[in-house]
């Protein structure tokens, strides 16, 4: 069996990558399967599938610690010719309208023969899993562990006397009481519940039918029916009294509704929900209850369940007067559930301080180069989500002594300032422009640092990278100090980034500077 060692996320991958640490939310759309093979280092350079020849499922998508798990299903279904699968990729999108559809990573292996439809059942799950490091790069690792082939299936299932199939069992799928079987294209399970001249009763596992359920030594349908229906002019409402499983009619539309839940409300008074639909059984109106959960629940239990359970973080814009950037911010919760974009504009000569946010989530506070700080920014103890600074001028206000930092970042997450300003006062300024601390990686992409006493200052086992995108070196000048790394902190320069951003000296105190070639400074 193949391993797909040949794994490589694309140019375009890489685009929709950035994209996503700017606040957008990314979105898996397609897998494809085709016959041909390049050389490993050319997949990079991949924009479609070589010779392509089967549209995949992705199955499944799981987040967990290590980054999401992504499941990629190829079967014989629907296959009309056998064909040898040597390049699986995976495409994905931009969650936004308009948005296209790109590559977003390859894997590569010396094959599997997929046979047609109609010559064999083939069934092949791969488990790939993509993670972001700390240095903000996609990788994509293959789990040998998860690949799954049907003949692997069928052994399993032989071990533990559990019947199998492409579809679902029938009167004539012959098995004992007790017997179970898997569908193992919906994977849906079920159990022989009977078995005589008539045939064999097979009903998904788990769940009961209603004759099978007694309420004070009856069958429950019989409790049920014995409920006297009700009837009155236009539909039920929650103050409209029933029993569960009581039938209501609308004179008026002859509509038949059914009562499913009674339930206290607020102040002690009662609730009845009903439906459309003369429901019959237990299963119909657990059925129903699942349908209209929203009612029978706490709007915000019901929120933090299906938070819990999203499988996707929501893209949300807002727009924030500089004045009352403080404020929203206290007012915010600290779990980011979306990626959060406030667009801020004005002056902004108050101190702003925030702290504690974490999640899945993202925060970027977006300048739209019309926004002017002119004191303080502390972003502290934010944890794993991620963080953005975008098109923000900080200017050093005049006649501070002692002034410490424009912009300090700290926490375990990632962090992006992206085409910022910082001007200090020159000879005079007693600012750091950017400070970084704690276990924190940010990446710092087209900012120019004028006058400031220190550029950039990393401590705290920090990371910061540097990247002077279409700047010039001459964004960074009339700083006193170039770089400071401190305790465990690291700065990364990339090419055509100056080796004191500016400044007269650097400063390390159990901390490294890496030139882009791998020197020490």
């Amino acid at each position: 069996m193949a391993h797909w060692n040949e794994v490589a996320v694309t140019s375009e991958g890489v685009e929709l990558l950035n994209e996503m640490m700017a606040g957008h939310p990314l979105k898996l759309t397609s897998a494809y399967g085709g016959s041909g093979i390049v050389d490993p280092p050319a997949l990079r350079e991949q924009t479609a599938m070589v010779n392509q020849k089967q549209k995949l499922a992705l199955v499944d998508e799981q987040d967990g610690p290590d980054g999401k798990t992504v499941t990629v299903q190829i079967s014989s279904a629907r296959n009309s010719e056998e064909y040898l699968l040597r390049q699986i990729g995976v495409y994905a999108k931009l969650d936004m309208a308009g948005a296209e559809e790109k590559l977003l990573f390859l894997m590569q292996d010396k094959g599997v023969v997929i046979p047609a439809e109609d010559k064999e059942s083939f069934l092949l799950e791969i488990y790939c899993t993509l993670r972001i490091g700390r240095d903000a790069r996609l990788s994509v690792t293959i789990d040998p562990a998860g690949i799954v082939t049907l003949q692997r299936m069928k052994d399993a299932l032989g071990k533990c006397q559990t019947l199998w199939d492409e579809g679902d069992p029938t009167v004539a799928t012959v098995g004992t009481v007790g017997q179970h079987y898997l569908n193992i294209l919906t994977k849906k399970e079920f159990i022989c519940v009977s078995a005589g001249e008539e045939g064999y009763v097979w009903q998904v596992a788990g769940a009961n039918i209603a004759d099978d359920l007694t309420c004070g030594g009856k069958p429950l349908t019989e409790v049920l029916g014995e409920v006297d229906p009700a009837e009155g002019v236009g539909a039920p409402t929650g103050a409209t009294a029933g029993a569960v499983g009581q039938k209501y009619t609308d004179t008026s539309t002859g509509t038949v509704y059914t009562c499913i839940a009674v339930s206290l409300g607020e102040g002690g008074a009662t609730n009845y929900t009903w439906v459309p639909g003369s429901l019959g059984t237990l299963a119909d109106i657990r059925a129903a209850l699942h349908n209209v959960s929203a009612a029978l629940s706490n709007k915000a239990a019901l929120s933090v369940q299906q938070t819990v359970e999203a499988v996707t973080v929501p893209y949300r814009v807002a727009q924030v007067a500089a004045a009352e950037l403080q404020g929203y911010l206290d007012a915010m919760p600290r779990l980011l559930t979306d990626h959060l974009v406030l667009e801020v504009v004005g002056m902004l000569e108050t101190e702003v301080h925030t702290a504690n946010f974490y999640g899945p989530g993202s925060l970027f506070l977006d300048g739209k180069n019309n926004l002017t700080v002119r004191n303080k920014v502390y972003i502290e103890g934010f944890d794993a989500a991620m963080l953005g600074i975008r098109n923000v001028r900080f200017e050093e206000p005049n006649g501070t002594t002692g002034y410490t930092h424009m912009l300090r970042l700290w926490g375990g997450g990632i962090a992006i300032v992206q085409n910022c300003q910082f001007v200090g006062l020159g000879s005079s300024s007693s600012a750091s422009a950017i400070h970084v601390d704690g276990p924190i990686f940010t990446q710092i992409h087209e900012v120019s640092i004028l006058g400031c006493g220190t550029a950039l200052f990393v401590s705290g086992g920090a990371t910061a990278y540097v990247d002077m995108g279409n700047l010039s070196s001459a964004a960074y000048s009339g700083n006193q100090q170039g770089i400071i790394v401190h305790g465990g902190g690291t700065a990364y320069l990339m090419p055509g980034v100056p080796d004191l951003l500016g400044g007269t000296t650097n400063g390390k105190v159990a901390g490294l500077i890496v030139k882009s070639d791998g020197t020490l400074l």
